[in-house]
């Protein structure tokens, strides 16, 4: 029984799930949707140059394709076990460990911010923080699990 105060920060209970398989999900689940990033990438415009943060990025494989076009990309994600996989995938981004609901970057350094299926409902707070790191007139770019309009927050 753990005293009452010294309970976990919720987003770090994220590892006991997706982050238990995550060798698994960074070779049979996350290439699935290859496509939907590459989709987003495109339609958002990412290009040489731009500073891009994936948030939720899971094992780092939009980050590997955003700097494929060029970008400098930094990722966050609850997982430590997926961040090892997205480091070893992108050894030269910033990705981190942490809270989505508390960016440990500067405002305004980011030019995109995308996530994919990463801001449901128990992470709504996450945009506001989003908005908060990006540069004015940047671009933002979020996919969800189902339909936009059965999204709590949306």
């Amino acid at each position: 029984m753990t005293q009452p105060g010294t309970e976990p920060a919720q987003w770090t209970t994220v590892d006991r799930g997706w982050g238990r398989r995550a060798a698994d999900f960074a070779a049979l689940g996350e290439p699935a949707a290859c496509r939907e990033y590459v989709f987003l990438h495109h339609r958002l415009g990412i290009d040489a140059g731009d500073r891009v943060l994936d948030v939720a990025c899971g094992s780092g494989l939009a980050i590997e394709l955003g700097r494929l076009r060029g970008a400098a990309c930094s990722g966050i994600d609850a997982s430590p076990r997926l961040i090892a996989v997205a480091r070893d995938r992108n050894p030269d981004s910033d990705i981190r460990a942490g809270d989505m609901n508390a960016l440990p970057w500067d405002p305004a350094s980011f030019d995109v911010v995308t996530s994919f299926r990463g801001i449901w409902g128990t992470t709504p707070d996450a945009v506001s923080e989003i908005y908060r790191v990006l540069r004015p007139g940047g671009r933002v770019g979020l996919t969800v699990w189902g339909h936009i309009k059965m999204s709590p927050g949306a």
